[in-house]
């Protein structure tokens, strides 16, 4: 009879997980993850206009890359999923083409650096 060392067999069991670890699973918040991503028409519009977000320090910071003006009391929602914070912002003029906001202090005590992306939509 051969013997296996059990280092072998654990390390085989832990190769075997690796594929279904890997695997990223996105969903709606009920609990039930699917494999692939709900797109988010919220965001979807965001994306369509061209605003991106991204999170600096103690900041978010709103690009308008699209070539569309976003009037005057548009609300872009934000979203900095890995410092589980999110809020709103109205514009109280309108977001030019090429233009940004800067939206200071709205992370809290989250610090980010370096900058990263955030997740940005139009509710």
């Amino acid at each position: 009879m051969t013997r296996i060392p059990f280092h072998a067999v654990a390390l085989t069991g832990l190769l075997a997980a690796l594929p279904a670890a890997a695997q990223q699973t996105t969903g709606t918040g009920t609990g039930t993850g699917t494999a692939q991503e709900v797109p988010d028409p919220a965001v979807q519009a965001a994306v369509s206009a061209g605003i991106t977000c991204q999170c600096n320090g103690y900041e978010v910071v709103l690009h308008h890359d699209g070539t569309a003006v976003l009037p005057e009391g548009t609300v872009i929602g934000w979203n900095v999923p890995f410092a589980r914070m999110d809020g709103t912002h109205t514009l109280t003029r309108p977001f030019e083409p090429g233009g940004m906001v800067a939206l200071s202090a709205v992370l809290g005590s989250s610090y980010v650096s370096p900058s990263k992306p955030c997740v940005v939509s139009l509710p």
